[in-house]
């Protein structure tokens, strides 16, 4: 059985374990581009990140957007809780999913008190690629809101129970993230709160990537 971790920043060689890392485009993170064999990249401007206008990095993320090992762009994204300017905050996120629709590659999005923001941003672009949310937290009347707008979920080893519970299967996907644990012990957990067999759930996630990703697992 294969596991897909949607969003992570360890590299793994577990022959059972894909995963999508990663890459911040920041001046001061030093960042391993060295892949082992079917292992794949997100490559993005996090709100944390950004250095005066972003001028330099999004010249390195326009360059490095064009690998074929790079599935999505992201993480970008919106946070009232970042000490970074507000309006290049927007200005980078809304860049950066244009270059996603340009690339026909799904967006990443981390989002942090700004969800009216994101869904003005989301009218004002009208994207044509998916926008997944990394890390999705949210209570279950924020996930509906959502889920009407069409956003996918990645959901780590903090979530509302609820909400995973009224999230679309098709539209799911599990994530690491930073944290050290293990991809197969989330599987795991998320099966047994939708009550179903973790190969059903391995098997719906499988679907879901091959499908965003154009992949054939």
């Amino acid at each position: 059985m294969i596991y897909f971790d949607f969003h992570t920043h360890h590299i793994s060689n577990d022959p059972e374990i894909v995963g999508l890392y990663n890459q911040i485009i920041a001046p001061d993170l030093a960042q391993e581009l060295d892949l082992p064999e079917g292992q794949f990249r997100s490559c993005g401007i996090h709100p944390w990140y950004i250095e005066g206008e972003g001028i330099s990095q999004w010249g390195r993320l326009e360059a490095v957007a064009q690998s074929p090992e790079v599935l999505a762009i992201g993480e970008s994204g919106l946070d009232r809780l970042a000490k970074t300017d507000w309006k290049s905050q927007i200005r980078l996120f809304e860049a950066q999913a244009q270059l996603a629709d340009e690339l026909g590659k799904p967006l990443i999005i981390h989002c942090v008190r700004a969800w009216d923001s994101l869904l003005a941003c989301r009218k004002r672009i009208n994207p044509h690629v998916p926008w997944i949310l990394h890390g999705f937290r949210g209570k279950a009347a924020l996930a509906q809101q959502l889920i009407r707008q069409g956003f996918g979920f990645s959901i780590g080893f903090h979530y509302s129970i609820p909400s995973l519970r009224i999230l679309p299967s098709d539209r799911l996907f599990l994530e690491t993230d930073e944290g050290p644990a293990d991809i197969r012990e989330l599987y795991r957990r998320v099966a047994n709160d939708l009550s179903i067999p973790i190969e059903t759930l391995a098997d719906r996630i499988k679907k879901n990537i091959n499908s965003l990703f154009s992949l054939s697992y």
